[in-house]
Order: C-alpha cells, then structure tokens, then sequence
C-alpha cells in the first residue's frame, strides 16, 4: 500500500481480527498493562480508506479492540498519534530473502539488520523463501520468537531443496552439486525433508530439482503437514519442472513465473489462461515477485539504464 503521509505508525497484530469488539472492559485482565493508542487515522485492510482513530486497545502487546470511545478507561498508558500517523495491519513479505551479494559473488543470509529493515517498513512476518545459512536463520527466528531480538515474525524454509544449494554453479537441475547430488536418492530426499521438518521450518522451497526428486519431496513435505513453493525455470531459461507438472504433483505455490516468457507481452494467452484455470482448480497460489519481469530478466535489454540507485531513499524514517 501506498501512502502520502509522512509517518506510517505499523502495529505487529492484526486489526481485523477485533472489528466487532466496540467496547472491550469486559475483556481487560488486571494483571497486564493496557494502552490506549488515540488520534491519527486507522485503515484495517477490511476497507478501502482509511478512517479517524478514537482509539484502539492493547493488553500487553495484543490488540483487544478498535474504535475505542474516550469513556472506555482506565488505561496505564496512552499513545498519542498526530494527524499524520496512520495505524495499518502489518504487512506480509512471502519471498524475503535475507541475502547479500545477491548475484555470483557468493550469497551470504544475515538475519539481525535484514530483519530490522523489513520491520522499520512496516513488514511483520516473513518466509525466507530458502536459505544458504539456514542455521543462522534459524537462531535468529529462534531468538525472535524468545523476545530476545528485535525483528519481523521470521517464518523460516531451511536450505534449498534442489541444486541451487551450489548456486548458480548449477544451470539445470541435472547438474552435479555436492550439497544436493545428481544421484541422490529417494531416501536420501526424504530423510531430508525430515530433518529440516524438525527444526521448525514453515515451508519449502524447491529450485533446480528434478521432476522425480520434486514429486518426492512434495510427498513428504505433506506428511509433515508443510507446504513446498517452487521456482521452476532454471539458468538456461528451461523448465526443470514445468508449472503444469507441478500442480499436478501437489505443489502449493508457485513462485516467480507461471510460464518461461520473459515478459508478459511474450506469453501464450491461452497456455495463460490454461495454467490460470488449473491453478484455481487445484487451489494453488502464486507469488510474482514482481521485480522478476523488471530488473532481473530486462536488465540485459536495457543495461545501459541499468545503474545503481540510493535505495535509502525509498526507506522510511524508522528505517
């Protein structure tokens, strides 16, 4: 969402779930701080505008109640919002990759200033969308999720599940790697996705597999009630697993492109509304990831435009 104004005030915890409770005393503990949040505006995603904020209701770090009239004390603390600060439900980043040197030189995840930026922009939960230092994303969560760090709601996904474990060394996924082997076996997968499964993850994401070591790990993903996203074009802009094929096997989300045209003017109206139609039939999701028909696969087109910006600018303040 975009905004005009100057300040975005972000809470952690959805607005809409407590639409209905106008007065809430009756649900205040004596025991836990309450606060009161007065003034600005309030947009609860249920809507489309914003509107005048009388007050919303925090016990603890939970929200009680929105629409809160000045007679519903007392609270042990008050928040008072300009006329320029607006209360939005926090947002969801579904690819949030926590990678530096994104490109060739060696990804790197860092989880403690990547976490804090995406909260600073109002951004509350992430999926890391796979992982080449799955264990520092995993302390990280795990610290987050204790209170002793500051950071978004980090859904984590381990390692990679398929070549891209080595990068981009690998172009198909038949290509040897020797985080992820070209002759791995069906057990091998599965004690995988069963090791990861125990650490915690949130779901999965497959790059550069094969379509036999995709069906597999689907299937055991499934059994640990985890979802699998997929990235299926692979470095020699082919199909490794093709977005048909994959439906077919039960994955959950596709990410990226639904078909290999680079951009959408190139693509197949009715291979489109084909897939479109097959992924509604099998209740599938999809993640654009916008940036991909932009930056990534233009950039050769037009490199001569292609110069580096100061993205801080884009920041917000409490970034």
């Amino acid at each position: 969402m975009r905004t005009n104004l100057p300040i975005v005030f972000i809470l952690m915890l959805g607005l809409s779930a407590c639409l209905e409770h106008k007065s809430s005393l009756a649900l205040l503990s004596d025991d836990m701080e309450t606060t009161i949040i007065r003034g600005g505006w309030v947009f609860d995603s249920l809507s489309d505008q914003r509107r005048r904020n009388s007050g919303i209701l925090l016990q603890g770090n939970k929200i009680i109640a929105v629409d809160v009239e000045n007679d519903s004390g007392p609270y042990n603390k008050l928040i008072q919002l300009g006329d320029d600060q607006t209360v939005l439900p926090g947002f969801i980043d579904l690819h949030a990759h926590y990678s530096l040197d994104f490109f060739y030189e060696g990804r790197v995840d860092e989880a403690h200033y990547n976490g804090l930026i995406y909260l600073g922009n109002g951004v509350t939960s992430t999926w890391s969308a796979g992982e080449m230092n799955p264990q520092r994303i995993t302390d990280q969560r795990n610290k987050i999720q204790a209170g002793e760090a500051i950071g978004p709601r980090l859904l984590s996904s381990g390692p990679y599940f398929g070549g891209f474990r080595c990068e981009y060394d690998v172009k198909i996924a038949e290509d040897d790697c020797i985080a992820w082997p070209n002759d791995i076996t069906d057990d091998e997968i599965r004690q995988e996705v069963d090791y990861w499964a125990s650490t915690g993850i949130s779901s999965i994401k497959i790059k550069q597999s094969t379509p036999r070591e995709t069906n597999i790990i689907i299937d055991q993903a499934k059994k640990h009630g985890l979802t699998t996203a997929g990235h299926l074009a692979n470095y020699l802009v082919e199909y490794d697993v093709s977005t048909r094929e994959a439906i077919m096997l039960g994955m959950d989300r596709i990410e990226h492109q639904l078909l290999l045209a680079l951009s959408p003017e190139e693509a197949d109206p009715d291979e489109l509304a084909e897939i479109i139609q097959l992924m509604i039939d099998k209740q599938v999701y999809y993640d654009p990831n916008l940036q991909m028909y932009g930056s990534v696969n233009l950039r050769q087109k037009h490199i001569e435009n292609m110069v580096w910006t100061d993205e801080a600018k884009y920041f917000t303040p409490y970034a």
